[in-house]
């Protein structure tokens, strides 16, 4: 059996609900089926390590959430992205673990 993680994923989280970061923390951000939506809570400082590759998708602003529509017509919102007060933006990890 496999040791359990501390890092929230769309596995042990409500529906619609991907992960929620506290700050600083690491939370993975999985692809989403096709035509499904998901959901994350950003933290400042805190570290998303998506899924997918972000250059399968349109990235665009709403408000205070970062929305990244992929080709497939699923959809990821990191919700409060821009919200950071005294804090760094989050890092985005890339699937090849690229972090910008």
């Amino acid at each position: 059996m496999a040791p359990e993680s501390n890092t929230p994923t769309a596995a042990n989280v409500p529906a619609q609900t991907a992960a929620r970061a506290p700050s600083g923390r690491a939370v993975a951000v999985p692809r989403p089926a096709a035509g499904e939506a998901a959901t994350v809570d950003s933290s400042p400082a805190g570290n998303l390590n998506l899924g997918f590759d972000p250059a399968e998708a349109t990235a665009t602003r709403s408000g205070n959430s970062l929305v990244f529509t992929l080709n497939d017509g699923s959809s990821v919102t990191i919700n409060n992205f821009f919200v950071v007060g005294n804090e760094a933006l989050p890092n985005l990890t890339l699937p090849d673990g690229t972090t910008v």
